[in-house]
């Protein structure tokens, strides 16, 4: 009897049913991508992959064979993928973000927004207190610009770092001191000192402090996030890191050639020309990721941040001082240990600390020159209005 069989055969309804879930994998890819976003695309691997598998298998002359690797190693993977991807974008951007005909902010937190926390996001789209714009008198102000850190959903509002801080120097300073939360998670440094410039000026700060975690250097959507064009990846992030180690080399590209100034120097350049504008000390303060310690890629990046801050005329510090000695798995959050840029509520303590501590001088010597201008022209004046006599002034 002959032999009828082709040198290559595959059953049609698994050839199409794969071929589908590859084409709806790149279809996804493409159509949910941030074409900002520098890492490359990990599905244009799997799609390819998964056509290598179809090519291998339709020349094994076992119809069981066949099935088993195109099942096992191309339709699974794919559908798989593809099915995760839809999930994990499914919900589209968070209800508390909406987006800014602003092209540098791209999104903001939506004014108003009831939060989950009891403390809504304010008109001014702050996840802070609802605040005067107009300072009160004697009051003194600090614009915190940051991302999620500030914001981090799983630590109560009166624990993140901002709200302590604001504690602190009122206990430290005996002023009424306000500090005022101007950031939105997933913001780069282009952004957080973008909203400075939109939002934060119309609280008149008196300094200003931007907060730099590892990973700011990134230009993406913070409403959708992802790693590539995956949001599925950046779901399984966690438990990757906590699968395959921390380490600041993840972040290590970010800090290399024209992006690092264009999303770096660039903005903390116009920091400074705020700073000088409109009269406010700005200042720069480094928060170390959630892994080694001494992680010489880490320290690295955290010198090369504040070395670019000093180019331009703003001071920095490392809050990394708060942590020497101390095991990180300690700031860990234990609901979510994967997570190793935002530490718990002790290691949000520790970025307090380390705010307060670069601060304070800077601030309290305002407090003392204001108040000190005031009681002189409260004593150069009578209670008529004119100079007191002997005032040649």
């Amino acid at each position: 009897m002959a032999n009828n069989r082709r040198l290559w055969q595959l059953s049609a309804p698994l050839l199409t049913f794969t071929l589908l879930s590859v084409g709806g994998l790149l279809y996804a890819s493409w159509a949910l991508s941030d074409p900002n976003f520098f890492f490359p695309d990990p599905y244009r691997w799997v799609a390819l992959w998964s056509l290598a598998i179809l090519l291998i298998a339709g020349f094994f002359s076992s119809g069981l064979v066949r099935a088993n690797l195109v099942i096992g190693l191309a339709l699974i993977p794919c559908a798989g993928l593809l099915l995760g991807e839809l999930s994990a974008r499914g919900g589209g951007q968070a209800e508390r973000i909406q987006a800014s005909d602003d092209p540098l902010l791209r999104y903001h937190y939506r004014p108003g927004h009831q939060t989950h926390d009891g403390f809504p996001i304010n008109s001014q789209g702050l996840w802070d207190l609802e605040r005067p714009l107009e300072k009160p008198p004697g009051t003194f102000r600090v614009a915190l610009l940051g991302d999620s850190v500030p914001n981090d959903p799983t630590i109560p509002f009166e624990e993140r770092f901002p709200q302590r801080v604001e504690a602190a120097l009122r206990a430290q300073t005996g002023a009424p001191v306000e500090v005022i939360n101007v950031s939105c998670e997933g913001y780069n440094t282009v952004q957080e000192v973008r909203l400075l410039e939109t939002v934060g000026l119309r609280y008149q700060p008196d300094l200003t402090v931007l907060t730099f975690v590892g990973n700011d250097p990134f230009i993406q959507d913070g409403g959708h996030r992802v790693i590539g064009n995956s949001a599925f990846a950046f779901g399984l992030l966690g438990a990757l890191a906590t699968t395959f180690g921390r380490s600041c080399a993840l972040m290590q590209r970010l800090y290399d050639g024209d992006a690092y100034h264009l999303t770096v120097t660039q903005p903390l350049r116009h920091l400074a020309l705020l700073s000088e504008r409109h009269g406010f000390p700005a200042q720069v303060v480094t928060f170390p990721i959630i892994t080694d310690f001494e992680d010489p890629i880490c320290l690295e990046i955290y010198d090369q941040v504040l070395a670019t801050a000093a180019s331009v005329g703003l001071p920095g510090a490392n809050a990394l001082t708060q942590f020497e000695g101390e095991d990180f798995r300690d700031f860990l959050k234990p609901q979510d240990p994967g997570d190793f840029t935002h530490p718990n509520s002790e290691g949000q303590a520790r970025y307090a600390a380390a705010i307060v501590e670069a601060i304070l001088p800077t601030l309290q010597a305002k407090i003392d020159a204001t108040r000190g201008a005031e009681t002189g022209l409260e004593e150069g004046v009578d209670e008529g209005g004119g100079p007191l006599p002997g005032d040649d002034h």
